[in-house]
């Protein structure tokens, strides 16, 4: 399921990996990150770009994620019809 918000981002991250895994390596406290998570701090912008990289999320704008979307829609429907189905 693609997470909605960066703070699902960090939720999956954590259950993914661990809460300690994960703050060992993006370089922070533990108790940082669970009170990054739990909305009681905030980090900085390394520290979050650290975040994105672990997880293999991507930031992009919306109207190129809708010319994504309609390309892979385009070319399953191509594909279907080129197999006949």
């Amino acid at each position: 399921m693609r997470p909605s918000s960066f703070s699902d981002v960090v939720f999956t991250l954590c259950d993914e990996v661990g809460l300690t895994t994960l703050a060992n390596e993006i370089d922070v406290d533990k108790s940082t990150l669970s009170r990054f998570r739990s909305g009681d701090c905030g980090m900085t912008l390394p520290v979050l770009d650290k975040l994105l990289s672990r997880g293999s999320y991507f930031l992009i704008d919306e109207k190129r994620y809708r010319r994504l979307v309609d390309t892979i829609i385009t070319l399953s429907e191509l594909t279907k019809e080129g197999m006949g189905l």
